[in-house]
């Protein structure tokens, strides 16, 4: 049987939000749509995990401790050998400040925070940062935070009951939309952090829930 987190059209989105990105940062720019490549990437990850754990709170088992054990077999091995190998290489290119702000960004990645680290330093693609190799790791610390942030959505809906879950996720989601189209935050802060992006993974979450729910009503 195939996997409900394994499906054609979702390889597809993945691969046309990896065309969008890779063009906008291969042809400096020239290339548009780089950032609605990031949007579906993050959509696509609530999305999942929407598959995921709805099914699993609606019949009372959710399982975090296996939730969490998958999230880091997924991410982490993949994660320390990218910063390994691009640690070892930037030790033998770079020298004084360069490789002290790239090892700095190195430990930010290994912690899931990247994307507090470049979002404290500067904007997405000021000098020398656009130039640090670990850049685009913002947007896997992002997915684990959003992580953290749904299980302790998860945790309060197991407490306060199953039918509470809907609220939560449309209250989270419609304030950090709210947050984000606001002008309150500057264009940085909106870019990089999560209050201002868990809107979308809100958004694929609820998604896998309409659909399976259909599913089901059929």
């Amino acid at each position: 049987m195939q996997s409900p987190t394994r499906q054609p059209a979702l390889d597809g989105l993945r691969a046309i939000a990896v065309v969008l990105v890779l063009g906008y940062h291969g042809f400096g720019g020239s290339v548009t749509g780089g950032w609605l490549g990031v949007d579906v990437f993050l959509v696509l990850s609530g999305f999942l995990m929407g598959l995921i754990l709805i099914p699993q709170l609606d019949v009372g088992r959710l399982n975090l401790r296996d939730f969490w054990a998958r999230r880091v077999r997924r991410l982490l091995p993949a994660l320390v050998a990218v910063v390994g190998v691009t640690l070892v290489l930037a030790w033998l290119l770079l020298s004084g400040e360069a490789f002290r702000q790239f090892s700095e960004s190195a430990l930010w990645s290994l912690a899931f925070s990247s994307n507090i680290f470049f979002w404290q330093n500067s904007g997405y693609f000021d000098t020398p940062l656009n130039e640090n190799p670990l850049l685009h790791l913002w947007s896997v610390s992002l997915e684990g935070q959003f992580y953290i942030a749904l299980v302790l959505i998860l945790i309060l809906a197991v407490r306060l009951g199953p039918k509470s879950f809907t609220t939560l996720v449309w209250t989270t989601g419609l304030l950090s939309l709210a947050l984000a189209l606001s002008g309150v935050v500057d264009p940085e802060t909106n870019f990089f952090l999560l209050p201002t992006r868990i809107w979308e993974f809100i958004a694929g979450a609820l998604l896998a829930d309409a659909m399976r729910k259909r599913a089901t009503s059929t």
